[in-house]
Parts: C-alpha cells; sequence; structure tokens
C-alpha cells in the first residue's frame, strides 16, 4: 500500500511542469467561473412580467440608482415605440411586445435601443414643430386684428417654448448615450 502512495507522489514531482499546468488551468477554471458580469453586460431576462420582476431583483445592488433610472427610461422608450408602431395595444399587449425586444438582450444593448428611438423620436417631433413655427413666422394679421395677432404671437410662443424642451430632452438623451458609451 506505501508503495502506491509514493507512485502517486513520485508521478506529481517527477514532471513538476505538467502538475503546474495542471493546477494553473483548473485555478483558471474555477476563478473564471466565479468572475462577476460588468453591469452593463447582465442578460436581461424578460419572458414574462414575474421573470423581468425577479430579474430586476435579482440585480438590483449591481446597478446605482441613475443606472436604474437610465434603464426605465430606455424601457419605457421601446414600449412607446412598440405602441406607435401598433404592434401591441393596451398594458399587457405593450408590456410583452417590449419584453420580446429585450429578453437575453445585455442592459448595454436595451440602453442603447431605447435611447436610439428617443433620440429619432424626439428629432423627428422637433423637426415638425420647427417646420410649423417657420410657417407660422411667415403669417400676418389684418391691421387692428388684435385678437389674431395676440392668437398667433401665442401660438408662435408655445412653439418656441416647446422647441426648447425638445432640445433640452435630446440633450439630456444624448449626455447619457455618452456617459453610458453607447455611440
Amino acid at each position: 500500500m506505501r508503495e502506491k502512495h509514493f507512485s502517486i507522489a513520485r508521478r506529481l514531482t517527477a514532471s513538476p511542469p505538467t502538475f503546474i499546468c495542471r493546477t494553473f488551468l483548473i485555478l483558471v477554471l474555477v476563478l473564471s467561473g466565479c468572475t462577476k458580469v460588468a453591469p452593463l453586460d447582465e442578460k436581461v431576462v424578460a419572458t414574462s412580467d414575474f421573470n423581468f420582476m425577479m430579474w430586476k431583483a435579482d440585480v438590483a445592488g449591481d446597478f446605482t440608482l441613475q443606472e436604474w433610472h437610465d434603464f426605465d427610461e430606455a424601457l419605457q422608450d421601446i414600449k412607446f415605440d412598440v405602441m406607435a408602431s401598433g404592434k401591441a395595444s393596451g398594458t399587457n399587449g405593450v408590456s410583452n411586445a417590449a419584453y420580446e425586444r429585450i429578453d437575453g438582450k445585455t442592459v448595454r444593448e436595451v440602453l442603447k435601443t431605447g435611447f436610439d428611438l428617443k433620440l429619432k423620436r424626439l428629432g423627428d417631433e422637433r423637426e415638425k414643430i420647427a417646420a410649423f413655427l417657420a410657417i407660422n413666422k411667415k403669417f400676418r394679421t389684418r391691421k387692428g386684428d388684435e385678437e389674431s395677432a395676440t392668437q398667433l404671437a401665442n401660438i408662435r410662443e408655445e412653439q418656441e417654448r416647446r422647441l426648447e424642451v425638445l432640445d433640452r430632452h435630446l440633450e439630456e438623451a444624448r449626455e447619457v448615450v455618452q456617459r453610458r458609451g453607447l455611440q
């Protein structure tokens, strides 16, 4: 019995490079299984409302409040796109269609999709309002028609205010895209 014990020991010590390589390989495999995934590279699980809520609860501590805010904002724009495109309607239908789009994607991909949709939507809306404002600036009222002049001035002011708000929202969305590296 003693000879068997020594033969194993001799095999392990007889070839130190092989022993070290095997030990290193085992160590690498064990440690690679324990490596934490970067929060933005987490895969979203959204096969249902329940699974999505469970996933959010599981990874809640991995994200800052700002990251959750950005994620929720991106998801909201994905849901808005689902509604606007007519792919689904009603709370459950829209949520399920949005979950289909994000299930299995990384958080980074969801952020990119959501903010790309947001930037496009806001940009399109800005273009339309700017075009209406340009047309309204060409309108003139009859001399002495104060009521129409006031109404036209109010419309112009509202459109200018709306453009300012859109510009602010566009800038905020661009800042998130820049901050999260979603270009």
